[in-house]
């Protein structure tokens, strides 16, 4: 039995006992009365004392078990940090790390390759570059949508999440001389279905990558657009306003899926959780 309801058990007893042998010395009802009431406060204060004090080995109990918990899940995640590009991104200790870099002749400096490995072969490759690439694809006339035949590719957001990490762009409505001209753009995970052209087969894949909000491409659900598409992502990050030019890190999947199934995989949900982490510094 408890000890608190053990002592108010004794002081009640006690409180009986007592009673007999004041009737027996004539005390009046006021003294008894009285006795039995300071009786009572002193068994209720144990018993409160002794819940109060059950609760908190509880509480203590639940925040040590927590805390436990949310160290062990930071002890498998480790952080990586590109000195080249200035990103870091969160990976589990399970996953590989490969880096790499080399002198980039456009930008006058180091650029960096970061390939995460998981434990199943998935990977995603961080290309950080300078660019130098352009060109389009005008749609034919008889075109549509991941249709076989097509002059161009097609690439369709199906699924979007802020990430609630930013990048800083240009901001192509303001005057190109003003130091307002950049401003901070949303950065979103996405999931894509892309489809190359064929005569009679295109070849339709799917993959998680990241996306960005701007005033010229905003971030859509299911609409589908043709063009001069690749099967990765590419970001755009200037490293700060005083820098009239940017970079860029393309993020690639591989391999990638041949259905939306693809994204239950655990280690697609893995590489999306590094995704989301992806900041520049």
């Amino acid at each position: 039995m408890p000890l608190a309801p053990l002592r108010l058990m004794l002081n009640l007893t006690n409180t009986r006992n007592i009673m007999k042998k004041l009737n027996t010395k004539g005390f009046g009802v006021v003294e008894l009365i009285l006795i039995i009431v300071i009786f009572g406060l002193i068994g209720g204060v144990g018993y409160y004392v002794y819940n109060s004090q059950k609760e908190t080995n509880t509480l203590s109990g639940n925040s040590d078990s927590d805390n436990a918990k949310k160290s062990d899940e930071n002890s498998n995640i480790k952080l990586y940090a590109d000195e080249y590009a200035g990103y870091t991104i969160e990976y589990p200790v399970s996953w590989q790390v490969e880096t790499s870099s080399e002198y980039s002749e456009i930008g006058q400096s180091e650029v960096s390759t970061t390939k995460l490995t998981s434990a199943t072969g998935l990977t995603l490759t961080f290309e950080h570059n300078f660019g130098g690439r352009g060109g389009d694809c005008p749609p034919g006339p008889n075109d549509s949508p991941h249709a076989p035949g097509n002059i161009c590719q097609t690439s369709e957001i199906i699924f979007v999440e802020k990430t609630g990490n930013t990048v800083l762009g240009i901001d192509a409505t303001v005057d190109a001389q003003s130091q307002g001209r950049f401003k901070d753009y949303d950065l979103y995970l996405v999931r894509e279905k892309y489809t190359d052209p064929g005569a009679s087969n295109p070849n339709t894949v799917y993959f998680s990558g990241l996306s960005v909000d701007t005033y010229s491409d905003v971030v859509k659900v299911s609409e589908p657009k043709m063009g001069l598409f690749v099967p990765f992502s590419i970001i755009s990050q200037f490293s700060s306003p005083s820098v009239s030019t940017g970079y860029y890190v393309d993020i690639k999947m591989s391999p990638k899926g041949n259905s939306e199934e693809f994204f239950n995989q655990e280690d697609v949900k893995q590489a999306e959780a590094i995704l989301k982490s992806f900041r520049f510094n």
